[in-house]
């Protein structure tokens, strides 16, 4: 997974990635339309994001037990 994922494959391969995103970062990803054309790094970019920011945040998320 990478800048270029799909925001729907993020929200697919990683359950925590909803919650993060919209809990920590303010993007309400899981509900978009978008996701299933945009790519991670371009959704984010339009709000100051660094994906690889993002992305470690969702998976130290994953790693961590957190729990939605």
């Amino acid at each position: 997974m990478g800048p270029k994922t799909l925001i729907a494959e993020v929200l697919a391969r990683r359950p925590q990635a909803a919650r993060v995103l919209m809990e920590e970062f303010g993007l309400p990803c899981y509900r978009c339309p978008g996701r299933f054309v945009e790519e991670l790094g371009e959704g984010i970019s339009y709000r100051g994001l660094e994906a690889e920011d993002v992305l470690a945040r969702i998976a130290a998320a994953g790693t961590s037990g957190e729990r939605r």
